[in-house]
């Protein structure tokens, strides 16, 4: 399949005067217009993302996905500096003797943000669900290959779109609590507060409650919050939704309705938002509250968030117990905790080197570095 003269003139020709315009209702005409363009081919129209399933399917299958267009618009903000504001690309593929054209666009809007794909294909049949059927067919392989993929993965958010994290999913594979320095009864009420959740669907359901958790993660950093995470995911098998920031090619605004909607469809799961502080600025403050507790109800996803600096968190997210129903804090460690640690790792170096410290050394470590992380103190 080659670009199309068709879709030439779309890009060079409508598309300008389109975004130009601010039409109140992009979509339907955007889609119109590729209908007429191609008035003897079968549309269909997608308003989420599908692209990383697209191409880990068609992957999998040995299939060529050919991108060929892309254009981006950048603009500046205040919270993001420069980014991409608009983006338009065409992917095209062959799959069961079909030749298949993706179109993609995403730009910003007073909402935070809009994506829309339109699916163009030759059809065969004479009525229009015979016609609709081979697209129809692809897109629930695709999505079937994604959900069968999906369970026990590790998805990480960038610039918009997911992509599977391998490294850290191994890395999850060797953490267990044995390696982290915390009290007993904090890690038997953390792992009591994931796994009653995922296994008390029929609870909630009961109780006529939202089937949904959020669980804060704070303290200093270096004293566990990330190492806790990853035996989470490891103990509770659910695929795990890992974003770092929001920052998306249509705006944060629009990264956050992305990630919620990932999440929903991806549920039951895990949501990780990792230095919650940093992502959720004053301007996104009222849109990320209106995804996390608005008039979705998010069933089946656990979210759990980690903040170094709770203090910067906006108290409307910090003591609304429907946001975030449970906090743990994650204390610089005490004396007691520090002497456990460094008998830890006195254990490791007496076994890889000879080495053994004596008591009286490990209790004057542990006196001497009061006001110390377990990472600083793994770094002496």
């Amino acid at each position: 399949m080659t670009l199309a003269k068709e879709t030439k003139t779309l890009f060079d020709d409508f598309f300008p005067s389109q975004f130009s315009q601010g039409n109140s209702h992009a979509e339907f005409a955007i889609s119109q217009k590729i209908k007429d363009l191609y008035p003897q081919h079968q549309h269909i129209i997608l308003l989420s993302e599908i692209n990383y399933f697209l191409s880990g399917y068609l992957k999998s299958e040995g299939i060529t996905l050919k991108s060929t267009e892309k254009h981006s618009v950048h603009d500046y903000s205040h919270d993001e500096g420069v980014k991409k504001k608009t983006e338009i690309g065409l992917l095209e593929f062959a799959w069961n003797n079909t030749d298949f054209m993706l179109h993609r666009f995403s730009w910003p809007n007073e909402l935070g943000g809009s994506i829309l794909y339109v699916l163009v294909f030759k059809g065969q049949g004479n009525t229009e669900a015979e016609q609709l059927k081979i697209g129809e067919e692809l897109l629930r392989t695709i999505y079937q290959w994604g959900d069968k993929n999906a369970d026990e993965e590790i998805f990480v958010f960038v610039d918009g779109t997911w992509t599977k994290d391998v490294k850290l999913k191994e890395a999850t594979q060797t953490a267990k609590w044995e390696n982290l320095v915390l009290e007993e009864e904090f890690i038997s009420n953390l792992k009591r507060d994931t796994e009653t959740f995922f296994s008390g669907q029929d609870i909630y359901s009961s109780l006529e409650i939202p089937w949904k958790r959020g669980i804060l993660l704070l303290g200093p950093p270096g004293n566990g919050k990330t190492e806790s995470i990853k035996v989470l995911l490891k103990e509770n098998r659910r695929a795990c939704l890992y974003v770092r920031s929001f920052t998306s090619r249509g705006g944060s605004e629009y990264g956050i309705r992305a990630i919620f909607e990932f999440a929903r469809r991806r549920a039951p799961c895990i949501l990780v938002l990792e230095d919650l502080d940093s992502m959720v600025t004053p301007s996104l403050r009222a849109f990320f509250l209106n995804e996390l507790d608005g008039l979705e109800k998010n069933e089946g996803i656990l979210t759990i968030a980690t903040s170094n600096h709770p203090e910067k968190i906006d108290d409307a997210i910090l003591n609304r117990p429907s946001r975030f129903d449970v906090k743990y804090m994650y204390a610089l460690p005490t004396q007691e905790l520090r002497k456990t640690y460094i008998e830890k790792w006195n254990e490791k170096i007496k076994i890889s080197s000879g080495i053994n410290l004596s008591e009286i050394l490990v209790a004057e470590m542990a006196e001497k570095t009061e006001g110390f992380s377990f990472a600083f103190m793994k770094e002496l």
